[in-house]
This record gives structure tokens, sequence and C-alpha cells, in this order.
């Protein structure tokens, strides 16, 4: 735990922001006053143990004379804030003639100094049995680790989608190491056999060039989340000197369902690898998963964040309904699951356009998955650009292109940020860096025939569209999207609203 609360942490299913006196929920901001803020601060330092009243008192009102009855409606005013009841005490614990004791979980936040931060890049672990099931395994393995090691604070995690993309190459350790820009690399094997889970790792530093940590692990097949658990915890362990803060864990420890968690993970990778100009696979694994265990909150949560991405290419009317339902039920298991809450934001923000309900939730996000280079984008651009803070919607953009460098999305998401600031040769090169990456890309080809319009190009705008032709079909409504904005900016107003009506009714 970071020895400085007062910069924030998690409380259970709170974030708690000391300085600005607020807990963020899911449902928004809760204003607590400067005292409780106080007391529960003292509490969390101190998490676990019994505080009695008297000290309490003389640290929080010091040179201040007060009774024992301010304490106690201090108290009681946090817990009420913190939805504490007389019939359960989930948070603060009364300690008979002792005193309280704080008893919920607390995680830390990032310490925010990203240069100082160790540096990891996970590669795609080995499949053992040569088979397409196990190969799908291994991956999964691979990109759920990522997944639990980005929740831990101050150690930088180069995304899956940058390593995935790497997968095959004849390069060396140093190598991918450079070209993902970190200090160590995580490497390992996978064996599934007879119901039996045999798994291998070892963590390299790329600049000492030597052996870290290793270790192999022989379990069942359910074990599979505790196994990766230990990895982590290892992983964190052989960094421990270099990290500031401690991980705020939230990996699941009980045995999983296999069947739905291979449905987990092979719509996971789906999602990452399998994009179809704006269309993301796997959310209909994702719905076998969570039709074979209810109680898996990671698929609830992805699958409503898939909904929510392909709602550009769908009427947001049509998916609305599911979305909710997945987020609710993946925030009920887990009120910190990064992807629900992701996707809860971008339905709020289209619903309500209640700015600070959405910056709670993207900010909860933030606390649960802190180098996840998806959040980071998500923020700044469904909020920060969205209220005209381009200056903070860029510094988070370009926090993700460092941690996912090969991914284009995060590009296409610069260009778009850019343009909002009328810098239209810098947001044409963010977008043809994109589609460097990834040639069909629609949001990288939509910014670049913006920036071109921008900038009164409209013969260039124009043969950029053409391109599209390619690989969209005449109905998508990126391909309308850009004719319309094509002719509108070239005075040819009836055409540009005749495709818009054909993109309204769809």
């Amino acid at each position: 735990m970071s020895p400085d609360l007062n910069r924030g942490f998690r409380l259970g299913e709170w974030l708690v922001k000391p300085d600005a006196g607020i807990l963020i929920g899911e449902d928004g901001d809760l204003h607590v006053e400067p005292r409780p803020m106080d007391v529960l601060v003292y509490l969390a330092e101190n998490q676990g143990s019994v505080i009695s009243r008297r000290e309490l008192l003389d640290n929080v009102w010091q040179r201040v004379v007060v009774n024992e009855e301010t304490l106690t409606r201090t108290v009681s005013e946090l817990r009420s804030a913190l939805g504490d009841t007389h019939a359960e005490r989930r948070f603060i614990k009364t300690v008979s003639k002792r005193g309280y004791s704080l008893i919920a979980p607390i995680g830390a936040l990032d310490s925010g100094v990203e240069a100082e931060m160790p540096s990891l890049a996970v590669l795609p672990f080995t499949n053992i049995n040569a088979d397409e099931e196990g190969g799908i395994f291994a991956d999964g393995l691979t990109d759920e680790l990522i997944t639990a090691l980005q929740q831990v604070s101050g150690l930088k995690i180069a995304a899956s989608i940058s390593t995935f993309a790497l997968k095959g190459e004849q390069l060396s350790l140093a190598e991918l190491a450079a070209r993902l820009n970190v200090d160590h690399v995580l490497e390992g094997s996978v064996r599934m056999s007879g119901g039996r889970l045999r798994i291998t790792a070892k963590l390299v530093g790329v600049a000492e060039g030597f052996q870290l940590w290793s270790s192999s692990y022989d379990r069942e097949l359910t074990d599979v989340l505790i196994v990766q658990e230990e990895i982590a915890r290892a992983i964190v362990t052989a960094l421990s000197a270099q990290l500031k803060t401690a991980p705020a864990w939230r990996i699941e420890q009980q045995p999983v369902d296999v069947d739905a968690y291979a449905q987990y993970l092979i719509g996971r990778l789906k999602y990452q690898n399998r994009q179809h100009d704006m269309t993301y696979s796997g959310y209909e694994e994702l719905q076998r998963a969570v039709a074979l265990d209810p109680g898996l909150a990671k698929a609830h949560g992805l699958a409503a964040y898939i909904l929510t991405l392909n709602s550009t290419v769908e009427p947001y009317a049509h998916s609305a309904a599911k979305i909710r339902h997945a987020y609710q039920a993946a925030l009920a298991l887990d009120p910190f699951q990064e992807e629900a809450l992701m996707a809860k934001a971008i339905d709020t923000r289209w619903r309500t356009w209640d700015w600070r309900r959405v910056r709670s939730l993207f900010e909860r996000a933030m606390a649960a998955s802190p180098n996840c280079p998806h959040v980071l984008t998500q923020y700044a651009t469904r909020y920060y650009r969205d209220l005209g803070f381009f200056d903070e919607a860029e510094d988070l953009v370009q926090q993700a292109i460092r941690l996912d460098p090969v991914n284009p999305g995060h590009r296409a998401s610069m260009a778009f940020v850019l343009r909002y600031q009328r810098r239209f040769e810098d947001s044409l090169q963010a977008a043809q860096r994109a589609i460097v990456l990834a040639p069909h890309h629609g949001y990288a080809n939509l910014a670049a025939i913006l920036a071109l319009l921008s900038m009164g190009d409209f013969k260039a705008a124009e043969r950029h569209i053409r391109t599209l032709e390619q690989f969209l079909n005449a109905d998508d409504v990126l391909f309308k999207n850009a004719w319309s904005r094509l002719y509108a900016a070239s005075g040819q107003i009836e055409r540009a609203l005749t495709y818009k009506e054909d993109i309204k009714h769809r």
C-alpha cells in the first residue's frame, strides 16, 4: 500500500479520493466532509488493526478539544456514506470496548510516475500440445495474464494486441523488447493432458541478460485462475524493488468451469485479433461462456464492451438492452470490472450526457486497471475530448500508444483528438501511421478522410473514400458517413442529406 493514501485508494466497491473529498461509486460522486474523510484515511492507513477512540481523537482532531460523541457522530456519517447498515457492517467494524477497525479490502492506485516504471511484455505462451485447442488455451492464458498484470500499479505492461502482433517473428529477446519498449520479458509454455495443466514461466531482465525468476505449475485444469495469480504475484515479487505501490488484486481464486472459461478465452482472443472493418468479434463465444457459468464476471463485462464498440455500425437502440443487462450482471459480481465500467460509461454518455457520472465510471475503470490502454483511450475520447480538454485527452492516448505501440486503434483515436484541436496535418499524419499498421482499419481511414476534408483537399479525400470500396460494403455506415461528410464539406448539401437519412433510418 502506498504511504500516501490522500492521492486515492480503492475501498471495497468505492474509489476514495481524499484530497477531493469524494467517494466515487458506480452512479457518481458522493461528497464527504473533511473530518469523516480524515477518519477514513487514518483507518485505511491502519487497515485491519483495531484503532482506539482516543487514538482517533488525538490524530484526527489534533489540538482541537472534542468529546467522544463527536467521534461517534463522525463514524456514523462515514458509515452512512459508505453504505454500512446496523444489520451489516462491511466497512467499519466496532470492536467492543476497544475501538474501530476498517475491514473492507483496500487497493492502491497508480503512482503516475511513468518514466520510473519497470516495464514488461508477456510473450504468447508456447503450446506444447501443438493442437488447435491447446493453442487457443495458451493464447488465452497469455492474454488473461496480461490483463491481470495491468492491475499492478507502477508496472507498465505491453498490451496483448502488440505482443500478439509479433508472434511468430524470428526476433531475439532484445529485439522484441525494443519493438515493445519494455525492459523485462515473460515467456512460457502450456501443456494440457488428461484434465491436467502444466505451465512453465520465466522472467528475464533484458538489460541484464539473465533470468530473474522461473517456475513450473502442475495443476488441475479447473485451477487455471489460481495459477495465473501465482505467476502474477511471483512477477511482482521479482520486481518488488522497482515497484512503488502494491497491486490491487482482483483475480478470482476459485476453480472455474473449464468449458465456460475456454469459451471466454476464445471470445477474448477474437475480440483482440479479429476485427472486421468496424465490427469486433467474440460476442457469441462470450454468450456461451456466461450460459455455462453465469458467475464469470469478465465474460459479462467484455460482452457489454464489445456491444458498445459495435454500436458504431449497428443502431444503438438495437443493442442497448443487451448492453445494460451484460454490464449490470458483471458489476453485480465485480464492481471494478473495467470493461463493464467502460460499457456503462459509454451507455451513460449516450443516454443521459451526465458527464459527472461518465467521469466517475471512467475513474473507477482507471483505478481497476491503470495500465490498460483501452481504458486510457476510451476515457480520453469519450470524456476529455468531447468536453474540450484536449491536453488531457492527448496525454492519455499517448500513454495508450506507449503501452500498445502496434495497435492502430489508439493512433486513430489520436488523429481524432488532434483534429478537434484543428491540428489537421498532425491528425492526418497520426491516421496514416495507423493505416500503415492496418490498411483496412475503419476509424483510421475515416480519420484520414476527415483530416483531408478539414484541410480543404476534397479530391484527395474522395480518392481515399474510393479506396474504402475495396473492403467495405456500400451499405456500411462508415462508408456512407464518409460520403456524406465529403458532400457536406464541398457544398453538395442535398446529396449529403440523402446519406445522413440513410444512416439515421438503419
